[in-house]
């Protein structure tokens, strides 16, 4: 084979194994804000194939403005119901969307409730309503789909069936936990930092001030794009444009006496005192100190602990981790 026909192949194979862009239209949303450029389309389809070769382009609305435009975005960022606009994110496989969770309810963000005898029904209706995003399905007046504004809180509940009818945001390869957009971790900051994406967060966040120190984060488009880093998840709060993640789980609640429990062995010192002054004198001994059990031994004794270690029952003795 000679050499422009062997690079001819090459272009073409090249071509060929390249991930192909696939787009899921949301009818009647538009994505606000995250805006990085516009091109002409006078069909919303087209957006698509323009958006996977627009820099930085992960999604997209279209409007008729001017004939019709390509609105395109570096993220989804806060949705809204706009019955003039069509939206989509920029896939790369069709999504799994409607499905089905068993026995799961997403509460609050409530539409409205619409008759249907199955869960899967549900899927058409809630798309075709507008302003829906997701339901939950019980078997309320013979088969009820509550529609929802988002999915936001999840909880068990027998015999209730909930799905997204629209597909989320791929999860960013840098965050450990999915990404909850529309939510806002309340309270617990200790910084915050720029990133254009929800996802920039996550390694921002691992890298806060050592390891440990930020273990969550929340995310909104304020100055361009902002990390709220928290130091705990805390309470969550439904709230447009905010997406939020954990990186690490919650760091175990201080000085929670577990009565009648005695932590074995791991002793280093020991102080006189009340069971509730342990807590202050093992948080002065730290970072050695880790843990204590309390006794009533010589009118109250603090026994300080380098960990928690193996737990025996004891009726008289009090412990707890700080």
């Amino acid at each position: 084979m000679s050499i422009p026909r062997r690079l001819e192949a090459m272009k073409y194979m090249a071509v060929m194994q390249a991930p192909q862009p696939y787009c899921y239209i949301e009818n009647g949303y538009d994505y606000v804000d995250n805006d990085i450029g516009n091109e002409p389309a006078d069909d919303a389809s087209k957006c698509c194939q323009k958006c996977y070769v627009f820099p930085k382009c992960s999604a997209w609305s279209w409007s008729n403005l001017n004939g019709g435009t390509c609105w395109f975005k570096s993220a989804q960022g806060a949705i809204v119901v706009n019955a003039n606009v069509k939206s989509s994110l920029l896939l790369y496989s069709p999504p799994n969307v409607c499905q089905l969770q068993a026995d799961i309810d997403y509460v609050d963000n409530d539409l409205a409730r619409v008759n249907s005898p199955t869960a899967s029904g549900c899927c058409d209706l809630c798309r075709n309503y507008p302003g829906c995003r997701a339901f939950s399905h019980n078997n309320y007046n013979g088969g009820s789909c509550w529609f929802k504004k988002a999915k936001g809180q999840t909880v068990p509940a027998t015999g209730v069936t909930s799905a997204e009818v629209y597909p989320a945001p791929p999860k960013d390869s840098s965050c450990p936990n999915a990404l909850q957009e529309n939510t806002d971790y309340v309270d617990n900051d200790i910084g915050n930092a720029k990133s254009s994406t929800p996802g920039g967060c996550c390694t921002i966040c691992k890298n806060w001030n050592g390891n440990g120190v930020c273990r969550a984060f929340s995310w909104s488009n304020y100055g361009g794009g902002t990390c709220w880093l928290k130091s705990a998840k805390g309470n969550t709060m439904q709230k447009n444009g905010v997406t939020s993640s954990t990186i690490l789980d919650n760091p175990p609640v201080s000085c929670v006496l577990e009565d009648g429990i005695d932590y074995v062995g791991n002793d280093f010192a020991n102080v006189p005192g009340t069971a509730d002054s342990c807590c202050a004198a093992c948080k002065a001994k730290a970072p050695m100190c880790k843990a204590y059990s309390w006794s009533n031994h010589q009118g109250g004794t603090c026994w300080l602990k380098t960990a928690k270690g193996q737990t025996a029952m004891n009726p008289n003795v009090k412990s707890a981790i700080i």
